[in-house]
């Protein structure tokens, strides 16, 4: 008996797996067409492993592709990231991973969104593949406490190359990438640990967004005086920051409330920082993309650039009205979340689970 619920719970996952693996190939490839971009069979692999590392994030949060508190424009977007820089879920190391986030609409309710983080090996791929003239990326030089290392020196056009005796002891304070350019020179791409203090800011910061400390019921039903407060408290909350190194806010226990786990639990803190030092390293060198759609592909999908958008779009809207010649100030409003659910995909999905 339990063998055959097994074997029917097994072609249910199979059945509805599989449609929305070619619901959702279709609806990327579509969209790419619609830019005259062609998907390669490795851009297709790509795409179906994420879905499928996407359905089992899905179903540990017990949300699926139809949930209606799952923003449907989330995966399209993160889908489309994968197909334009052929990041796969599958590789070994990791090139991208895919978690569910909780988050507040302009009306104040809790809804969830898919989010991805492209991991070291991603951006590595990123560089190769559209770094401006670049002809060979080296693997990053992980530098630690107790490594010997020596800068580069720039005289003119020649560059003296840094030098890296690993130790194998200490945290990780720098990352360094060697470049080999295709005009015969070298470049070499380097970030320091300290260097990923405003990363962790920002994190700070977008998770006190809707924080009100108790002063009000939400940051959008707070009257003029409770928000000057939820705003002096912030204040004084980030200027516990100011002194301080990277290590030494990850530590505190004030601020934990609005730090999360990935980034103080000891082990995954190691690994977050070296991935932020990574990014960091790559992220400003030029890219080449071959289309516009690629590159607004990659804006919107930029961690840096969402973080700062999810503020924009999050932080309530003021009207300004004109009334006879008079400028009137207007109610302040919020940004709502369009209805973005998918009727084909809901009837695909209610077909599988019949099967």
């Amino acid at each position: 008996m339990a063998e055959g619920k097994e074997l029917q719970n097994s072609k249910n996952y199979g059945s509805t797996l599989t449609k929305v693996q070619n619901y959702y190939m279709n609806e990327i490839e579509k969209q790419f067409d619609d830019h005259e971009i062609a998907l390669n069979d490795y851009q297709k692999t790509c795409l179906r492993n994420a879905i499928m590392s996407i359905y089992n994030v899905l179903n540990a949060a017990k949300l699926n592709f139809g949930s209606p508190e799952l923003d449907k424009s989330s995966l399209t977007a993160v889908l489309q990231q994968v197909a334009a820089f052929e990041l796969n879920a599958a590789a070994m190391p990791r090139e991208i991973y895919f978690k569910v986030e909780s988050y507040k609409t302009g009306d104040d309710k809790w809804a969830k969104r898919l989010a991805a983080a492209i991991e070291g090996d991603g951006n590595d791929k990123l560089l190769r593949k559209f770094g401006q003239n670049i002809d060979e990326v080296g693997s990053p030089w992980l530098v630690r406490e107790n490594d010997e290392f020596s800068f580069p020196k720039y005289i003119g056009f020649d560059v003296t190359p840094p030098t890296w005796s690993p130790s194998g002891k200490g945290k990780v304070i720098r990352v360094v990438y060697p470049i080999r350019l295709k005009t015969g020179g070298f470049q070499y791409l380097m970030a320091e640990r300290e260097e990923v203090k405003p990363n962790l800011l920002a994190h700070i910061n977008n998770n006190m967004l809707n924080e009100t400390f108790g002063i009000a019921q939400s940051r959008y039903k707070a009257s003029q005086a409770e928000k000057e407060k939820i705003d002096a408290k912030k204040r004084e909350l980030m200027a516990l920051t100011v002194n301080k190194t990277l290590d030494e806010i990850l530590d505190d226990t004030t601020l934990a409330p609005w730090i999360s786990v990935a980034w103080r639990e000891p082990q995954s803190k190691e690994a977050m920082i070296v991935r932020k030092m990574r990014n960091n390293a790559v992220k400003n060198y030029p890219k080449e993309f071959s289309n516009a759609f690629i590159t607004e592909v990659y804006a919107n999908n930029d961690s840096d650039v969402k973080e700062l958008q999810e503020t924009i779009d999050s932080t309530p809207k003021k009207t300004i009205r004109v009334i006879d010649g008079e400028v009137v100030d207007g109610a302040a409003s919020s940004t709502t979340q369009l209805d973005d659910s998918d009727t084909g995909l809901d009837s695909l999905l209610s077909a599988a689970e019949e099967v």
